[in-house]
């Protein structure tokens, strides 16, 4: 366990990570304890989740390279066969870009570095997160969709091959002696057989990641539209101990999913 943590927080995502679930539960808990007996306590957990925050806004402040890298070599997309994802995925990564830039202005000119105002700079930045969010959730869901649709056209295929094999009329005295005669096809069903139980293994742990994904920004985009200007549905009316609840929910499910990352199977054809 030790050395598992150890390795998270030697990663620049992973210490990123926890940092993050660490200042919304400090917000969470800091705001439930407010109007008791630990005020004391709790002003020191709401200072503590601030300058947690500020080291990530900070450490952001080089996030701009990773960030051009990664849309410089996803490009238009012209490897992506999905036509829908290739789309979203490029608008997300042009929010992702122009998000980076607007935050490090806003918080150059609050800490006196630039002049100017700041307001309408983290508005900016807010609705440029937030789209970015709507594009996560609207990628998952259709990711989540098109992976049911594949596991029912895996479940037609399994069971249309079962159908042709019963149809053979083979009996088990047949079939025994045909696994003698025929070792290479047996070791080709058999390969077949565990291909497909990693297969099924993967679906649900990909579809579980993908509804975990959808916790993240859902969560995610309930704090941003509080923090957009007066006016916007609910924006303005959140108090500490909910924006820190929400962040803690987000928090913690984008750790699960980087604890548990879901690596792409061999295709079919490689069998």
């Amino acid at each position: 366990m030790d050395s598992r943590l150890a390795e998270i927080l030697e990663t620049y995502r992973g210490r990123d990570k926890i940092i993050r679930l660490t200042a919304y539960s400090c917000g969470f808990v800091g705001g439930l304890l407010s109007n008791t007996k630990l005020r004391s306590l709790a002003k020191s957990l709401t200072i503590l989740s601030g300058n947690l925050n500020e080291t990530r806004t900070v450490l952001r402040l080089f996030d701009d390279v990773s960030m051009w890298v990664h849309c410089k070599n996803y490009g238009v997309g012209s490897k992506e066969e999905d036509l829908f994802l290739r789309l979203t995925t490029l608008i997300d990564n042009f929010l992702g870009q122009a998000y980076y830039p607007v935050e490090h202005i806003a918080w150059a000119r609050d800490n006196k570095i630039l002049q100017g105002k700041t307001n309408l700079l983290w508005a900016v930045g807010i609705l440029l997160w937030l789209g970015s969010l709507c594009v996560s959730i609207i990628q998952s869901l259709w990711l989540l969709r098109r992976l049911r649709k594949d596991v029912e056209n895996w479940r037609k295929e399994g069971k249309k091959r079962l159908e042709e094999e019963a149809g053979t009329g083979t009996s088990l005295e047949e079939h025994t002696q045909s696994r003698t005669v025929n070792q290479p096809g047996i070791d080709r069903q058999l390969q077949e057989a565990r291909y497909l139980q990693e297969q099924k293994f993967w679906t649900k742990a990909r579809e579980r990641q993908l509804i975990v994904t959808i916790v993240v920004s859902l969560a995610d985009a309930c704090n941003a539209i509080h923090w957009l200007p007066p006016g916007f549905l609910w924006s303005g009316t959140f108090n500490q101990t909910v924006v820190g609840f929400f962040g803690t929910v987000s928090s913690a499910a984008m750790l699960y999913n980087y604890l548990n990352p879901v690596k792409p199977i061999f295709k079919e054809k490689d069998i």
